[in-house]
């Protein structure tokens, strides 16, 4: 009888340090596909948003682009980013004002990540970065800042350490 306490117990302690080891990310960016399974299975995406300067988190929200779908409203991580083929394009706003957008590329549907985000205001503009851990993390630091203009938007794509990459320019319709 103590045996079988014994081995029960076991199980569940090595069942217990499993979980919690996928909790705090420990395999997030393994290269091994089983270990991406349980990932998934275990834990899912994760989402972390930071603000610094006195700004609200409250005010931040990030969409998923070109749908409804919201992913991150009132400090809240809604886990459904879902499988979106390529990797989701992010929208990132700040007191319903559109900040830039963000994207990471997934080579396979099923490689979860851990998104995040540092909201902050530089100059009386206010900014984000945008960092991804997973599987696919090569060059998914970067992100675009969104600037109005009266008759044009003006886009800005910047890696993690804020170094401009590209600019361009689209007229508004």
């Amino acid at each position: 009888m103590v045996k079988k306490r014994f081995i029960l117990l076991s199980v569940l302690v090595v069942f217990l340090i499993t979980i919690l080891t996928f909790q705090y990310d420990l395999f997030r960016s393994n290269q091994n596909d089983l270990v991406q399974f349980l990932n998934r299975v275990l834990v899912g995406d994760k989402m972390i948003v930071k603000t610094r300067n006195n700004l609200e988190i409250k005010k931040v929200r990030i969409n998923i682009s070109n749908t409804d779908k919201i992913v991150f409203e009132n400090n809240r991580f809604y886990n459904n980013i879902g499988n979106i083929y390529g990797g989701p394009m992010l929208d990132i706003y700040y007191d319903n004002a559109l900040l830039g957008k963000a994207f990471h590329w997934n080579t396979n549907d099923w490689y979860r990540n851990k998104f995040m985000f540092d909201v902050y205001q530089e100059q009386n503009q206010i900014k984000f970065k945008f960092k991804t851990i997973g599987k696919n993390k090569n060059g998914e630091q970067g992100y675009i800042t969104i600037k109005d203009g009266l008759d044009s938007l003006y886009f800005e794509s910047f890696d993690y350490d804020g170094n401009l990459i590209n600019s361009w320019k689209e007229k508004k319709e």
